[in-house]
């Protein structure tokens, strides 16, 4: 059995809640059985929606130390349970005294000593770093871009780049806790409607924030806005470019094939470096951190998104960069490792 233990507020993206929902899926089909751990019930509705149970410890998910009585007493009363904690709150104390109750696992970037497997798929994620350290001696790593873990939506259907950019997304994911949609959008409204460009803009469940630029774009032929949505794999493959907060939706994208424009939203984006080392590398065009420089970064946005318009080479190049790097299918590769060692 594998439990997930994964928070989604307004401020932790429910992105972590959908790459696990993406590695449940996968072992669900398995045969294998899943549960989801939160501390509130703000992941409840995304785990709800895709038939997985979710139990809330009711605890504050900045304290995560507060709820190893209670969670150790769940694990215990589980068949062989496998953890896989994905929360920045995650520390070796967590992880050390749960682990008499259960397999624990990390998936993120931070360097958490006291787990039995780990799994980072950054692009700046390297094996020699963790076998260097004496406390990852002997856990099973699943490290780089080929453990992405995305659905299986994301790895299906063609990868095209258009002659002309008619659609552009803009996404944060599911939450925007520094308000830069309203500030993209407003940059980008005058470009779309002189390029003849329709902005597909979505709006996250999570959004907690002014909503004036909401109210004054209702009505602009172009701008289409998105709420709810159930099939964001189609969505994305509906559009010839993107701009996108860097996290889970980059990678969604660049598994779609979609040239994009990225952005760090938060300083855990930005973590190692991760999100401008794609840029370096060709996957995106990087703007920047908005989380510090929003207006800057804003302004980056718009000089990129119009620079990519005019140069389909340049999209196309993208497209394949980041592709190649993700090929959807890093959900079965972590399924895979797990059983080979029969730990499900």
């Amino acid at each position: 059995m594998i439990v997930f233990r994964v928070d989604a507020n307004g401020s932790i993206s429910a992105g972590h809640v959908m790459r696990c929902l993406a590695i449940a899926e996968e072992a669900s089909g398995r045969g294998i059985d899943c549960l989801f751990v939160s501390a509130d019930e703000g992941a409840l509705p995304f785990v709800s929606d895709r038939g997985f149970r979710c139990e809330v410890l009711g605890t504050d998910w900045r304290d995560i130390e507060f709820e190893i009585p209670s969670f150790a007493q769940m694990l215990r009363s589980l068949p062989d349970p496998v953890v896989v904690v994905d929360t920045y709150q995650a520390n070796e104390r967590y992880m050390r005294r749960l682990s008499t109750c259960a397999r624990m696992g990390y998936l993120g970037t931070k360097i958490v000593p006291g787990v039995d497997f780990l799994i980072n798929y950054s692009l700046n994620a390297n094996r020699s770093t963790y076998d260097a350290l004496v406390a990852f001696k002997g856990v099973k790593l699943m490290v780089g871009p080929t453990y992405s873990p995305l659905r299986r939506a994301f790895s299906q259907g063609p990868i095209r780049v258009s002659e002309q950019v008619r659609s552009i997304l803009v996404t944060t994911g599911n939450t925007d806790p520094i308000g830069v949609t309203g500030a993209i959008v407003g940059t980008l409204e005058p470009i779309a409607r002189e390029e003849g460009v329709l902005l597909k803009v979505v709006v996250g469940p999570m959004f907690d924030q002014d909503w004036e630029w909401f109210e004054r774009i209702v009505g602009n032929s172009s701008i289409e806005i998105c709420r709810d949505v159930k099939d964001m794999a189609a969505l994305m493959r509906s559009v010839d470019l993107a701009v996108s907060a860097c996290g889970t939706t980059l990678y969604e994208l660049g598994a779609c094939g979609v040239p994009t424009v990225g952005f760090s939203l938060s300083l855990e984006q930005d973590s190692g470096g991760e999100a401008a080392a794609l840029g370096s590398q060709g996957c995106i065009e990087y703007a920047g951190r908005a989380y510090r420089e929003k207006s800057e970064c804003v302004a980056n946005v718009g000089k990129l998104v119009k620079r990519l318009i005019d140069d389909r080479q340049r999209r196309k190049g993208l497209s394949l960069a980041f592709h190649t790097l993700v090929d959807g299918h890093g959900c079965e590769r972590i399924c895979d490792e797990l059983q080979k060692i029969r730990w499900l």
